[in-house]
């Protein structure tokens, strides 16, 4: 009961119209920044909407939904993306955000496969 009520909870936190039994993975500190957060995996009727999605914590209590990409070439990072392009990358212990510089662009971590 308890595990169907919080993926209820978080098939309408992250708003996905056709999402069919979340489940969820982790729920904990993933951000490092003391607040809970929530990873869960969307098995949607949309396959464009289907996949892992981080809910990151937000100090008013509120969840900001991450959408996980794979790197997009062969061997490229994974990462976590909001709708308005925040871009978190795992950094060994947490998920970080890359932050923007002065000038307005965004740091984008380069990982190398040899």
């Amino acid at each position: 009961m308890r595990s169907k009520l919080y993926s209820l909870i978080a098939a309408a936190l992250i708003g996905i119209s056709g999402c069919s039994d979340p489940s969820i993975k982790r729920i904990e500190d993933l951000t490092g920044d003391g607040i809970c957060d929530v990873l869960i995996h969307n098995n949607s009727f949309f396959p464009s909407e289907e996949g892992d999605y981080l809910l990151i914590g937000q100090k008013d209590g509120s969840f900001v939904s991450a959408k996980k990409y794979e790197g997009g070439q062969r061997n490229g990072p994974t990462y976590f993306m909001t709708n308005d392009y925040h871009t978190y990358f795992f950094d060994g212990k947490n998920y970080i955000e890359c932050k923007k510089e002065a000038e307005g662009e965004r740091k984008w971590l380069l990982i190398i496969y040899y």
